[in-house]
């Protein structure tokens, strides 16, 4: 398993939007740094598979606690269109 850092952990638990910083493996999509959040932070994949729609909800959801969150939705956006999950970024988008 591909884990973060201590210091990188440490560091991050601090920081708007960092709280989950080192609960999850670096194998996973991230959507914290498009919004300000630490890397490692609003996952939207799990176990580093494709997306998951529970993640990626929670993740919308939880978007108000990152520095930036329309940037973290925009984020969000980016990677569904990339993956093809077109239906689920229009979703999103209509939130915004």
């Amino acid at each position: 398993m591909n884990r973060y850092s201590k210091a990188h952990i440490a560091a991050s638990k601090n920081k708007k939007g960092g709280s989950n910083v080192g609960k999850y493996t670096k194998d996973n999509i991230f959507a914290g740094p498009s919004g300000g959040a630490p890397a490692g932070s609003f996952p939207i994949t799990k176990n580093g598979k494709s997306i998951n729609k529970d993640r990626v909800m929670a993740a919308v959801k939880l978007s108000h606690n990152a520095p930036n969150p329309r940037g973290l939705l925009l984020g969000i956006i980016k990677e569904l269109e990339k993956q093809g999950k077109n239906k689920l970024a229009t979703q999103i988008r209509g939130r915004m």
